[in-house]
């Protein structure tokens, strides 16, 4: 595999779809519908740990990459369809699917970026593409007032990427069968248990901005696509600066801990202030989420594919990702019943646990 402009348009089809609509369109439908934030993160945390398990199951055979990525995508395709619905049960049903099924397919893809001769520069050149094509998702939905039509655009852009890219892409790559002998490689437990504590505080903040801001800042839908546009913007610009001051392991990883402790400090400040602008107070969020996701992927691909990239690497990928992205919904659900600030300070306190771990296992 050498084609980098096809792992590119892959992952713009899979950007307008699933990071587009699917965290910025779908939770407003979910919030239209009357589901709570607390539900949709319980929706999205069991089945992110259904796929993650799933991907592990799944690791056990040699496969295609290709031939499984596109396999996965097409039944992405088809079961997008669902989220036409117009009952918020069976909308919240084929989301649930949607999310597993989708889930195996970008496992494969960012697989497959690791054949290709320069993982880096097909990283880099994937991420633009995959930062535009959340772009023209937002955009789109300034103009297209019917969302379901919007939803229905999103299905056929996938599926014509993913059907261009397996088209042309070297289908005799075949991924080993994948082994839980990792869990005996001592550096890479250290790395995973601070990663995935500090994997938790993105994974659910990204998946539940939009709800946060239509739950507790009560904005307008275009309200939104503006901030969600402007951390979009933020996340690009954070991912350059943080390569630029990026000298040493251990910096990335504690400017990344320490902006999303600011993400999580401002989030739980609603609850003890009273806010006259709305909208500028979104704005600032926006702006601190956005740049601390930067700073997270960039650190966390980087750690990921050059130091683990060995014949596990498609179940040390799923470890950290699918984990923490079902871990921390659930944690959320499970302490809002509590008390909806002690749901993000429990959140932000794994950080915090994940900060003095990564002390422990590699100092400063």
């Amino acid at each position: 595999m050498n084609n980098t402009k096809l792992f590119a348009l892959y992952e713009f089809g899979e950007s307008f779809l699933a990071n587009g609509l699917g965290l910025v369109l779908f939770p407003i439908l979910f919030y239209e519908f009357g589901v709570s934030i607390y539900t949709y993160s319980f929706i999205i945390g069991i089945s992110n740990l259904i796929g993650v398990f799933l991907n592990i199951f799944i690791l056990k055979r040699q496969l295609s990459v290709v031939k499984t990525l596109f396999f996965f995508s097409l039944s992405t395709f088809f079961v997008s369809f669902g989220l036409l619905a117009k009952e918020k049960y069976i909308f919240a049903l084929f989301f649930g699917i949607f999310t597993i099924v989708h889930m195996q397919a970008l496992l494969f893809y960012q697989i497959s970026i690791l054949e290709t001769k320069d993982p880096k520069i097909s990283s880099s050149f994937s991420s633009i593409l995959g930062y535009l094509g959340y772009f023209v998702a937002v955009v789109s939905m300034f103009f297209l007032k019917e969302k379901r039509f919007l939803i229905l655009i999103g299905i056929f852009i996938y599926i014509t990427c993913a059907f261009l890219f397996y088209k042309f892409s070297d289908k005799s790559v075949f991924l080993k069968a994948q082994k839980l002998d990792f869990l005996k490689d001592s550096l890479f437990l250290k790395y995973m248990i601070s990663l995935l504590f500090l994997s938790i505080a993105p994974q659910f903040f990204n998946n539940s901005m939009t709800m946060y801001l239509k739950t507790y800042l009560l904005l307008p839908n275009k309200e939104v696509y503006i901030l969600m546009f402007i951390g979009l913007l933020c996340a690009i610009g954070s991912s350059f600066l943080l390569s630029l001051v990026w000298e040493k392991e251990n910096t990335g990883f504690y400017i990344t801990v320490f902006f999303w402790l600011l993400v999580y400090i401002f989030a739980v400040l609603v609850f003890f202030i009273h806010i006259k602008h709305l909208f500028i107070y979104g704005v600032l969020l926006a702006v601190l989420g956005g740049t601390a996701t930067g700073f997270f992927w960039t650190f966390f691909k980087a750690i990921t594919v050059l130091k683990f990239n060995d014949e596990n690497v498609g179940v040390r990928i799923s470890s950290i990702y699918g984990l923490s992205s079902s871990f921390g919904p659930i944690l959320f659900f499970v302490m809002s019943n509590i008390n909806p600030v002690l749901a993000f300070s429990s959140i932000a306190l794994l950080l915090i646990i994940s900060f003095f771990i990564y002390v422990l296992f590699f100092g400063f």
